[in-house]
């Protein structure tokens, strides 16, 4: 029964992980819309121009791939089990960072380097906040 109780509450991590990209991403986009001055569901006019340049929007689109991966990283090995916190702050961001790698380059047949050492920093800085986390608690622990 503690298997399967365990097998559940990892279930429930990786479910909270997935949620909290999908949220993170619609955040994220209403946020982007708002930066425009544009309006969820209206079309943008044919001239229009980002009020933040080119460069803007690229920053812009980096973010908006990068910070949902670390969000989802970090909230699903934060909702695994306590006792198990170091193995979740191993196992999140490399299953994170394949099931990302998988969805964005299936079918393709080239592999962009820098955009596969973006999410792999973008998984691991969680991951490694995590890991220090628990370390530090287990410190704590040990010293009392």
């Amino acid at each position: 029964m503690h298997v399967i109780e365990k097998a559940a509450h990892w279930a429930l991590a990786a479910f909270m992980a997935a949620v909290a990209y999908l949220a993170s991403m619609a955040l994220g986009v209403f946020l982007t819309l708002k930066l425009l001055g544009l309006q969820v569901g209206v079309q943008a006019p044919s001239d229009f121009q980002p009020p933040i340049g080119t460069l803007g929007m690229a920053v812009l689109a980096g973010i908006m791939f990068f910070v949902p991966l670390a969000v989802a990283t970090f909230v699903g090995a934060m909702t695994a089990p306590f006792a198990q916190r170091r193995l979740a702050a191993i196992a999140f961001p490399v299953l994170v960072f394949a099931v990302i790698t998988w969805m964005t380059h299936t079918g393709h047949h080239g592999l962009d380097v820098r955009m596969l050492l973006g999410t792999m920093a973008s998984c691991a800085a969680p991951g490694g906040l995590v890991y220090i986390r628990w370390r530090r608690h287990q410190s704590r622990l040990n010293g009392t």
